[in-house]
């Protein structure tokens, strides 16, 4: 099982101050040197960020909540990528960020399972639009075509 370096990183965005006079929250995972930056939708007092410490160095209760949404989101990102590892999937950036806000990762689907599905469809035109004899050779193609994929 190969281990893949993650790391989580929140950075303000100095430059896009409200008028209430606080900074967006970004959250920036790096995976084997890329990266991903997406909003949090939390709001900073940039005077009370402390990049090194990744925490709002403040004594207020909304100081208290930002800290721990923050933390939420570390938590929650961990166990994304440790899941990703530990089930052998394939674990990519896109792959950590979709399914952290909640998007359904498809699983890639080759011709062959298109094709059975074409097969379910047409047994049950057997007897009524399509012989019998037609629905076997369409069996008989699904028969020899992993022998056709492997070349």
């Amino acid at each position: 099982m190969h281990q893949e370096k993650t790391t989580i990183l929140f950075v303000i965005s100095p430059t896009k101050i409200n008028q209430k006079g606080l900074c967006p929250l970004n959250c920036r995972i790096t995976l084997n040197k890329e990266r991903k930056q997406f909003t949090t939708g939390l709001f900073v007092n940039p005077n009370y960020w402390e990049n090194k410490l990744q925490k709002v160095n403040t004594q207020d209760c909304n100081s208290k909540f930002l800290n721990a949404q923050i933390e939420q989101i570390q938590i929650k990102i961990n166990n994304i990528v440790l899941v990703f590892q530990l089930q052998g999937e394939n674990c990519t950036l896109d792959n950590i960020y979709n399914k952290y806000i909640g998007v359904e990762i498809k699983k890639k689907e080759y011709v062959l399972s298109y094709y059975k599905q074409y097969l379910s469809k047409i047994k049950k035109l057997v007897g009524l639009e399509i012989k019998d004899n037609t629905y076997n050779k369409f069996v008989y193609v699904a028969s020899i075509i992993p022998f056709i994929n492997e070349n």
